[in-house]
């Protein structure tokens, strides 16, 4: 009966001592296979626990000293099932890397009690950074992940629709963590920033990512006027001329004006900034650039693109960018700047797509992304 594996068991009146008969004579695979269909059915809320106990007391046997293949089987059907004893999955969480991440990041047993004193206890950021991808995070345990995390681990919690983070945890995350531009960037990302985080944040912040900023949470920012004016191309960044000039001056001094750059900026609507960044570049005009890439954006733009030292073939995807731009501002209004960005981007990638533009890796990569 035992030989043929967990299949000959019958899981009705299956105790501790038929199963330490049957160990010896199991294999790796039937002790796993064994385990997985224990903690799938195990049922803590049972009127009668009688069963589910003894099956507790069984897994608890199947997975000490076990091989890590067994332990994550019954981890697995552990964070699937929502009616475990707490006493497993809190066993399991305190487990090895491999099977505790996978019990921390999807059961629903362990209470937010649990998953604090984990993240204060355990010193693993693997673990933490399970607890941080839970489908929900609570206030404490998101203060707690700010308190303890490292990088990834704070930045799963911020990329985490799903997390409940105060302004408390916020600060804590910038004191900890503000330096690094994958926590702004992710601190920007989120969906709701506070007032006082924005003006937090947009004073480390750099080009780029201050423009995200003002972008996405521009009330808390506040650098967008109340109206856009009508007879200007595109939308404004928020920085005066001698701001803009002066970060351009930086940013063509570091080398950092890029084909992926002056693409981003077009798709966020920043007419004005392209223009005074290719001015700079290839020392012409900026007043004069201007003219000529309002008239004849994709025309205008490739002659000036090669006196830029910019890369030739970024040239044909930023000309269909830069006039998609100001064909979106002829014909739309600016009033939902989110959706004049959108309709940006969707007409430069169905335009790149209709005229058949050769892309390299970087460029289908960028596009895609974007």
């Amino acid at each position: 009966m035992i030989s043929n594996g967990p299949q000959s068991f019958s899981l009705h009146g299956l105790n501790t001592e038929d199963y330490l008969k049957a160990e010896a004579l199991l294999s790796v695979e039937q002790k796993a296979a064994l385990a997985a269909r224990l903690a799938a059915i195990i049922n803590a809320s049972d009127a009668n626990p009688d069963a589910s106990e003894q099956w507790e007391s069984i897994l608890r046997l199947i997975i000490w000293n076990a091989e890590p293949s067994v332990v994550l089987a019954a981890a697995e059907a552990v964070a699937a099932n929502p009616n475990s004893p707490r006493s497993l999955a809190w066993a399991l969480a305190n487990d090895d890397e491999e099977a505790a991440k996978v019990v921390l990041e999807a059961s629903l047993v362990l209470a937010d009690e649990d998953l604090v004193a984990i993240v204060q206890s355990c010193e693993n950021a693997a673990k933490m950074t399970a607890i941080a991808r839970r489908a929900a995070v609570s206030q404490d345990v998101s203060r707690t992940l700010a308190q303890h995390g490292n990088e990834d681990t704070v930045s799963a919690l911020l990329k985490n629709v799903g997390a409940d983070i105060s302004d408390d945890a916020m600060d804590n995350i910038l004191d900890r963590h503000g330096d690094l531009e994958t926590i702004q960037a992710g601190v920007i990302d989120r969906a709701q920033v506070s007032d006082a985080i924005a003006k937090r944040l947009s004073s480390v912040l750099g080009p780029e990512l201050a423009e995200k900023l003002a972008s996405r949470h521009r009330s808390a920012v506040g650098q967008f006027p109340a109206k856009i004016p009508k007879n200007v191309v595109g939308l404004p960044d928020g920085l005066s001329d001698e701001e803009r000039d002066r970060q351009i001056a930086s940013m063509v001094a570091q080398r950092s004006i890029t084909p992926q750059v002056l693409i981003g900026r077009i798709f966020q609507g920043h007419f004005d900034f392209v223009c005074r960044a290719l001015a700079a570049l290839s020392q012409t005009s900026a007043d004069e650039l201007s003219a000529k890439l309002r008239d004849a954006p994709a025309r205008a733009l490739a002659e000036v693109w090669k006196p830029a030292a910019l890369p030739a073939d970024w040239a044909p995807a930023a000309g269909i960018a830069l006039a998609s731009l100001v064909h979106i501002d002829q014909l739309y209004s600016k009033s939902d700047t989110e959706l004049f960005r959108r309709n940006i981007v969707d007409r430069t990638v169905a335009n790149i797509r209709t005229e058949k533009v050769t892309l390299g890796p970087d460029q289908r990569k960028f596009f895609r992304i974007m």
